[in-house]
């Protein structure tokens, strides 16, 4: 049956992609709040803090890397348009290959590191979690990998299907199964494992061809393009990624426990940004390659309306149904706090997230990483200053400052090395109006119905937007 999905998806071109992504990451927004529901009813609060902090630190390191790796199939694959043939199966299996041995070496000093490691965090059941998850870490490094060649040949729906779709679907019925069955904690570890393993061997069945033979090593430019995204990726992952491992360092086990259900619900904010970013990359790459900076303009703009309009929508329905989904987690009222304050950033990012990719495709990956090291360091060092004091609440804080003080950067470098224009006069509204809507609840209201009228105010900016830019529509067929 996923065979059979994988074809059809395989076959779909541009707005039938621009269909299916969107129900599937319909699918994977709602199916992540009942994993993450799940979780807490399956481990004790404390325990579920430990499992976040090595969850996400492996899910940090396979991303940066693995989508590294993916980025050199990309960056190839989508300049050859129909004619990838053999290029992209001999690409496909040298960056298995690299990806399998970096993974390889890095679930072993995550196994026997973990006692070190978690005596250091003062966290003693950080260690069992950091020994079982490691072939997460591998099979999710190897499929961030095998991603790329889809992106590549324009098959972006697949890519959304083997790397979200199936392993959301398959940790539902898994971690359903669990408490039924009467098994260990440490089954929900073996679940994850299955999650992405299952999927990425489906998705590298064609490298395995005889018609094909050999491997096309990377060049030297290869390695460091990857490097360089490498190091790009793990710093841009700053929710459920680098906060995690900053508050499980900072915060008792508990404390990351509140803030992983609030970054949880907050990282699905951009959740269709990522998918009209993901769209943009190889439509990018052949333009740039075409040296057509009049179409590409009108991309990048499209893109930008686009994904900030969907970003509004995302954010007003979440903050909307809050009151509903903290009923079913444990009460907190920083969850609360954290969800309205997380909501600015992602808007704010809406507007420079196809410059990213720009120079991603343009081969500017230096470009990239100086903004996200600027960003680590903010991210990592407000928190460091003013945790103490103000508690987890300054994580997200840090995040608003680095989204402020960087993302012109990356306007200003897409300007100047690939001619295009993000942030115009217009998107004053949008910004505005979405710093109003996290300002002014927050300092006039409190609790539940601080986020009710945040979310409602959203909504409104939202609706707003989509009827001044209601020729979007048109922009995608």
């Amino acid at each position: 049956m996923l065979a059979a999905m994988q074809q059809r998806l395989s076959n779909s071109g541009r707005s039938s992609t621009a269909i299916i992504g969107t129900a599937s990451r319909v699918f994977a927004l709602g199916s992540q709040f009942v994993i993450v529901l799940a979780l807490t009813k399956i481990l004790p609060k404390v325990e579920f803090g430990n499992f976040m902090i090595a969850f996400s630190a492996y899910r940090l390191i396979a991303t940066g890397i693995g989508t590294g790796l993916a980025s050199v199939l990309l960056y190839h694959v989508s300049r050859r348009g129909e004619d990838h043939g053999e290029l992209e199966v001999r690409l496909h299996r040298s960056a298995l290959l690299v990806g399998t041995f970096l993974a390889l070496a890095l679930c072993a000093g995550g196994w026997f590191g973990a006692d070190a490691i978690a005596s250091a965090f003062e966290k003693p059941g950080l260690g069992m979690w950091l020994k079982t998850m490691t072939p997460f870490l591998l099979f999710s490094l190897l499929g961030m990998v095998s991603s790329g060649s889809y992106e590549g040949r324009s098959q972006v729906a697949t890519a959304i299907f083997l790397t979200e779709v199936a392993p959301n679907a398959l940790r539902l019925g898994l971690l359903g199964a669990l408490p039924f069955l009467g098994l260990t904690d440490q089954w929900v570890a073996h679940v994850m494992a299955a999650s992405v393993s299952l999927p990425w061997i489906l998705s590298v069945r064609h490298i395995f061809t005889r018609s094909v033979r050999g491997v096309q090593w990377f060049s030297l430019w290869d390695y460091g393009y990857a490097a360089r995204l490498a190091v790009f990726n793990f710093a841009s992952l700053q929710v459920q990624g680098i906060d995690m491992v900053v508050a499980g360092w900072m915060f008792p086990a508990d404390a990351v426990a509140d803030y992983a259900i609030a970054s949880r619900i907050a990282a699905l904010y951009p959740f269709f940004l990522q998918l009209r970013v993901r769209m943009f990359g190889p439509v990018a790459g052949r333009l740039l390659a075409r040296g057509d900076h009049v179409a590409l303009q009108r991309e990048v703009t499209l893109a930008k309306q686009f994904s900030t309009i969907l970003v509004l929508f995302t954010v007003a329905g979440l903050l909307l149904a809050t009151p509903l989904f903290l009923r079913l987690f444990w009460n907190s009222s920083t969850l609360a706090t954290l969800l309205i304050i997380f909501a600015f950033a992602p808007v704010y990012r809406a507007h420079f997230a196809a410059g990213d990719r720009l120079l991603q495709m343009g081969g500017h990956a230096n470009w990239n990483m100086g903004i996200q090291l600027a960003a680590l360091a903010i991210v990592v060092g407000v928190p460091v200053v003013a945790g103490p004091s103000i508690g987890v609440v300054a994580l997200p804080i840090a995040m608003t400052i680095s989204g402020f003080a960087l993302n012109p950067v990356i306007a200003y470098g897409a300007r100047k090395l690939a001619g295009v224009t993000l942030l115009q006069p217009q998107d004053a509204l949008s910004v505005f109006g979405a710093g109003v809507a996290v300002v002014v609840p927050m300092l006039a209201l409190k609790g539940m119905v601080a986020v009710l009228v945040s979310g409602a105010m959203f909504l409104l900016l939202a609706l707003m937007l989509l009827y001044l830019h209601r020729d979007i529509l048109k922009g995608m067929t």
